[in-house]
C-alpha cells in the first residue's frame, strides 16, 4: 500500500504540475485496525515526511468515527478533518451516524479549540434528507437548510455538499 501511495502523490504532483499539495488526506479511517494498517505499512510515517519537506502542507483525516478522529487528534497528526455533519447523523441515525449527539458535538468543539478546521461532508445525509418520503423528520429541508447546519456547527470551515449525478449539480 505504501508504494501505491507513493507511485499516487508522484502522479497528483506531475498531473497538478505543482511540487506541493495543500492536503494530503488519509482516507476513510472508521476503524482502529485502520489507524494500524496506515502505521504498520508506512504510509503514516510517509505522510509526515512529506509534511515535514513541504511536499504536502496540511495532513487531513477522514473519517465517520468520533472516538477514532479523537485518536488521531490525540496523536497530533492532522491539520483538517473531514468529517459527515447532519442532523441525521449528529442524532444517531443512518450507516454513518457513528458515536452520541454529545460525542459528535464535544469533537466539533475539540477542533475548534486546537485549530483542526473540519471540513463536512454528507451535508444531505446521501440526499436523504432532500426527500421528504426519505427523511426521518417526515419533510424535505432545502439544500440551504442542511449546508448552514453544517457551517452552524464548531470548527467547521468548509462543506462539501457532494452530488449523485450530473443532474443535481446542475440544479444548484
Amino acid at each position: 500500500e505504501l508504494a501505491e501511495v507513493k507511485r499516487s502523490v508522484a502522479w497528483q504532483l506531475e498531473q497538478l504540475r505543482t511540487n506541493y499539495i495543500d492536503v494530503g488526506f488519509l482516507h476513510c479511517l472508521d476503524e482502529e485496525s485502520d489507524l494500524a494498517a496506515y502505521q504498520a505499512n508506512g504510509v503514516l510515517d510517509y505522510v509526515r515526511a512529506l509534511k515535514k519537506q513541504g511536499v504536502i502542507r496540511h495532513i487531513g483525516l477522514s473519517s465517520h468515527t468520533p472516538a477514532l478522529v479523537n485518536k488521531v487528534l490525540d496523536r497530533d497528526i492532522v491539520d483538517v478533518v473531514m468529517f459527515s455533519i447532519n442532523p441525521v447523523y449528529d442524532y444517531g441515525q443512518g450507516d454513518y451516524g457513528i458515536g452520541s449527539a454529545a460525542e459528535r458535538h464535544d469533537l466539533y468543539c475539540r477542533c475548534q479549540r486546537e485549530g483542526v478546521g473540519i471540513t463536512v461532508m454528507k451535508p444531505f445525509s446521501g440526499g436523504q434528507l432532500l426527500d421528504a418520503a426519505k427523511s426521518p423528520f417526515g419533510r424535505a429541508l432545502t439544500r440551504a437548510q442542511c449546508i448552514q447546519y453544517a457551517l452552524d456547527k464548531p470548527g467547521v470551515v468548509t462543506v462539501l455538499p457532494g452530488f449523485g449525478d450530473e443532474k443535481e449539480m446542475r440544479e444548484v
